[in-house]
């Protein structure tokens, strides 16, 4: 059993709960930066797929990964991103906006954090 395979079902009732009240969160407009939450951008290396590309409970594509239910079609969550290239970064960087980072499984998230670039390091 690959490691990630051993992470299913990707969600539990109580953590699906949690994303949504997470996703309500980010869906209010915040007063002292006058922005709405969920439009900010987390930023992670693209290697951060590799975990993925060869699970058959995952669809890795140009613009997204889905985490697949059992049946491995139906898309327990889906995490759509940018790829883009920054000047002083090596490689390909995946721009997330805060309300697609909802729905990276939790048990996962150790895994996508281990790959993050603080926006204080990329020159824009």
């Amino acid at each position: 059993m690959k490691e990630e395979d051993a992470d299913l079902p990707w969600w539990t009732e109580e953590e699906k709960e949690q994303a949504s009240q997470e996703l309500h969160y980010l869906k209010q407009f915040d007063q002292q930066i006058n922005k709405f939450r969920d439009i900010k951008w987390v930023y992670f290396r693209q290697e951060v797929l590799d975990k993925y590309r060869n699970s058959e409970f995952c669809e890795v594509g140009r613009e997204h990964i889905s985490f697949l239910e059992d049946d491995k079609k139906t898309p327990a969550s889906t995490v759509n991103f940018i790829s883009r290239n920054f000047a002083n970064i090596d490689g390909i960087v995946m721009m997330v906006q805060a309300q697609d980072y909802i729905m990276v499984p939790p048990r996962q998230r150790p895994h996508w954090q281990k790959y993050e670039i603080l926006e204080s390091q990329i020159k824009f």
